[in-house]
């Protein structure tokens, strides 16, 4: 039997399920449902030996207004998912990422492929630096290289989302 774990309690309303299996260095994020979540609702994402996914709920009045869910574990390999509040159309628009750096004219990989350098290309030599085009929902690895050092940064991105990295030392890295 699959062991099953639950998020903390969130308010009531409407949330895009979005959800990826295997190992982590694999993980393909998927949209899998919209999911009307109400109040003193308990919610069970069931991952099955089939690789399927199911939803139960149950009514649960200890959440006091709130609504949880869930995630069981049958399935033939590892489960993630995550929510978010639901728009009108799952979003597929890309992320982007704005870095901030000390050093100037560094170079910037993502996920092994050359995206550019600080200070080339119209980019202002000036120690920023904008990634754009992240895919959606998966885990990527932003390196910066400043000829000197190599910072990396592996991170699971969701979608159509902003982000900024401050790049310090290799062990500094925040995420805003």
């Amino acid at each position: 039997m699959g062991q099953t774990g639950c998020e903390n309690m969130m308010s009531p309303g409407t949330y895009d399920i979005q959800w990826a299996h295997g190992p982590e260095s694999n993980c393909d994020w998927q949209y899998w449902n919209q999911l009307d979540m109400k109040a003193n609702m308990k919610y069970v994402l069931t991952y099955g030996s089939s690789g399927v996914l199911s939803i139960d709920e149950s009514e649960d009045s200890s959440l006091t207004g709130y609504t949880v869910i869930c995630g069981k574990n049958n399935g033939p390999d590892e489960l993630v998912f995550c929510l978010k509040p639901a728009s009108q159309e799952p979003s597929t628009k890309m992320n982007e990422l704005l870095m901030g750096y000390e050093i100037t004219g560094y170079k910037v990989y993502l996920d092994e492929n050359y995206v550019g350098t600080d200070g080339e290309n119209g980019d202002a030599l000036d120690g920023n630096f904008k990634v754009t085009e992240i895919p959606c929902w998966g885990n990527h690895s932003i390196v910066v290289d400043d000829g000197e050092l190599t910072h990396t940064l592996d991170f699971n991105f969701g979608c159509g989302e902003s982000y900024s990295i401050n790049v310090g030392d290799s062990t500094m890295w925040t995420i805003a």
